[in-house]
């Protein structure tokens, strides 16, 4: 060792060693960083395969019917009821039969109880249903276009107002009620009564907006219905998308001219 220190050359030897030691540092905390990095990646990537992305449900597509029978079932349940709504349909026309067999007795002048119109009888009583005419008198002040044709000119023929003939009709309503019933079956018409009855009560959900398509088919149930669980708030909207040449259903509301 010399006084005052090392030499030069050692010094700066010195030097290039420190600098070198905390290159190769900085070298490895680069590398340690690289590697922590790739495996928070690498859990981050795992956790989002193996956990499922909450996504908020903020659309609905269904038929009115299928939301209509949900609050039947609570109706139901809330009155201890159980009914079936798988009608067959010769069973419908034997009982329709049946009744007007037993009704021509008590109305012989209606012509309209005879054996060749239990489909229109039929449809007939499925119309009073979907209208909601719980009472004889609605039924009989209502404006209703006969299906029946009149002889061979095949003329559309209006039901007389507060006549047998719709008295006789509303009878036959309630002859039928009463078999399907002893038989723990009910009609689409009488569910749809009853959901209508439920969401008055409970409205469980609504909707800020509502699009219904192949409107002139809904009939006036459905559309009183549709009412309940609109949101109705300033922004909210409704649309209906209709064709009145495609309509098909008697039992429609809009498309038989009614607002």
């Amino acid at each position: 060792l010399m006084q005052g220190g090392l030499p030069r050359q050692a010094e700066t030897n010195i030097q290039q060693a420190q600098m070198a030691s905390r290159g190769l540092d900085k070298s490895r905390l680069k590398e340690q960083r690289t590697d922590l990095l790739s495996q928070a990646n690498s859990r981050t990537q795992t956790q989002q395969r193996t956990q499922p992305v909450k996504v908020e449900k903020k659309v609905d597509i269904k038929t009115i019917d299928s939301v209509m029978l949900s609050y039947f079932g609570r109706y139901m349940a809330s009155r201890n009821l159980k009914f079936r709504l798988d009608i067959p349909q010769t069973l419908s026309y034997e009982i329709i039969s049946e009744g007007i067999t037993k009704l021509k007795k008590q109305f012989p002048k209606v012509n309209i109880l005879n054996q060749r119109n239990t489909t229109f009888l039929l449809q007939e009583i499925n119309w009073i249903k979907d209208c909601l005419y719980r009472e004889e008198e609605e039924y009989q002040e209502a404006d209703r276009k006969g299906m029946i044709k009149r002889g061979s000119e095949g003329k559309p023929q209006r039901l007389q107002k507060n006549s047998d003939t719709r008295k006789a009709i509303f009878e036959l309503m309630r002859f039928y009620d009463s078999k399907i019933q002893n038989q723990g079956l009910i009609c689409f018409g009488d569910m749809r009564f009853m959901a209508l009855e439920q969401i008055k009560k409970e409205a469980n959900l609504k909707y800020t907006h509502i699009v219904i398509d192949e409107s002139q088919d809904l009939t006036r149930s459905q559309l009183l219905f549709l009412r309940e669980v609109y949101c109705g708030k300033e922004y909210s909207s409704i649309g209906f998308i209709a064709d009145t040449a495609q309509n098909i259903y008697p039992q429609s509301w809009l498309g038989t001219g009614h607002s």
